[in-house]
């Protein structure tokens, strides 16, 4: 019987899912040096050539073959089905996850995967139990009790998306107007973010703005950094960015407080470390990227100060910062006090460093976290958000805009925004 092997890097550490950025970020299958063709190389190649009917011929085949003819990495795998839901082959994905849940009984995760696929082709009954039997799978994790708690909003949410879908090409004209994509502005009740335009069935995070307001930039997985732009005769639909050249996977980008830079990670492929990269503003797009230093999900406060997600893991890593001096990068340092208290990822710093918003790892207690900074300079005792507000334990890739009013963030493979007075009434 074959297993996953789970990491406890719960909701956001790998930007794999096409359903759900929360549980997809938490499975990894088998990282052992595997000999033979890659058996999802193989899957897809026989589904192309020669239709679904034989690939799942070849998948049965492969797996129970003994030799070392073929590669099975259930990783590999399961980016296999997801990005086959992403370019909206939703027959594929279901036969490639179901054969991924009878290769692993005892795992959550296809269980997870088959649950999502049919909320968004609209199966409430088959989106039901395989949620279901996920969460007995693995109880400690809250994913699928929100879904099926909020499973009616979600197969209509799903359903806006794929009415939407290939509406406008990219970078078109949309005729929208106004800042935010002329979407009506939140309360204290979160909103979906231009459900149907910037998310789509596929899977949405990390948004950061310019100062002016007039550019989005946000990640799409498996695309990378995609735009839109506010011009005279209204937003442009997203369209991918090369932020360094095309042979660096580059994703969660984040305009700097001046707006003169972009921060942002890049990789040569999924598998490899992120490496956080800076690029310059140039007219209307950004020009010399470097490579600063290993990490992900980079913010800068007004003094060039960068707090990001240190390499190793939340257990491991934690919030680093990066003083900028003199015109170059000292050496970074782990941020302690109430934000290095436990396992944490994902910075977002306020400009003047007044407070920090970031995700936070703790059984029962996912989510996302504040932190205001102390007259001393520490770092005064983080206080978890969905206790005081209704945000979801399962959110994080937290920023605030420019002006300061909303606070957006990643929640199951899309973005939402919140008004700041969340923020604002919770300061010391």
């Amino acid at each position: 019987m074959k297993k996953f092997i789970e990491t406890h890097s719960p909701i956001f550490w790998v930007v794999v899912s096409l359903l759900s950025l929360v549980f997809s970020a938490s499975v990894v299958f088998s990282q052992e040096e595997q000999q033979g063709e890659s058996a999802a190389v193989i899957f897809e190649r026989i589904l192309a050539d020669q239709g679904l009917e034989a690939a799942v011929t070849k998948f049965h085949e492969m797996t129970a073959d003994s030799s070392d003819l073929y590669a099975i990495d259930g990783r590999e795998l399961i980016y296999c089905a997801r990005g086959m839901a992403q370019n909206w082959q939703y027959e594929e994905s279901i036969a490639l996850t179901k054969l991924l849940e009878e290769l692993y009984p005892e795992s959550p995760w296809p269980l997870m995967d088959l649950g999502c696929l049919y909320v968004v082709t609209g199966d409430k009954e088959a989106a039901e139990s395989y949620l279901r039997r996920a969460a007995e799978l693995n109880g400690e994790f809250p994913l699928p009790a929100w879904i099926l708690e909020n499973i009616d909003e979600q197969i209509e949410k799903s359903r806006v998306q794929i009415a939407e879908q290939g509406r406008y090409a990219p970078g078109e004209k949309t005729g929208r107007q106004g800042p935010y994509l002329g979407e009506d502005p939140p309360d204290l009740e979160p909103k979906i973010f231009a459900n149907g335009l910037i998310c789509s069935t596929s899977n949405e995070y990390s948004i950061t703005f310019t100062p002016d307001g007039r550019e989005i930039y946000f990640s799409r997985a498996n695309q990378g950094t995609m735009m839109c732009r506010w011009e005279a005769d209204g937003w442009t639909a997203p369209a991918k960015i090369e932020l360094f050249g095309d042979t660096l996977e580059c994703e969660e980008a984040n305009v700097a407080p001046d707006g003169k830079s972009i921060l942002f990670n890049a990789r040569p492929t999924i598998r490899q470390p992120r490496q956080i990269c800076r690029a310059k503003r140039v007219d209307n797009g950004w020009r010399d990227p470097e490579k600063l230093f290993m990490g992900m999900y980079a913010t800068a406060a007004l003094d060039g100060s960068i707090y990001y997600t240190m390499p190793g893991g939340p257990q491991d890593g934690g919030i680093g910062k990066v003083e900028f001096e003199g015109g170059v990068y000292l050496e970074p340092e782990r941020v302690g006090g109430g934000v290095g208290a436990e396992p944490s990822a994902h910075p977002y710093i306020a400009p003047d460093e007044s407070y920090m918003v970031f995700d936070r790892y703790i059984p029962g207690k996912n989510g996302l976290y504040i932190c205001f900074r102390n007259a001393d300079g520490s770092w005064g005792d983080a206080l978890y958000l969905h206790d005081h507000y209704d945000i979801p334990p399962l959110v994080g890739q937290a920023t605030v805009t420019p002006d300061g009013k909303y606070l957006f963030y990643s929640l199951h493979d899309d973005l939402y925004w919140v008004s700041t007075e969340i923020i604002e009434t919770l300061r010391p």
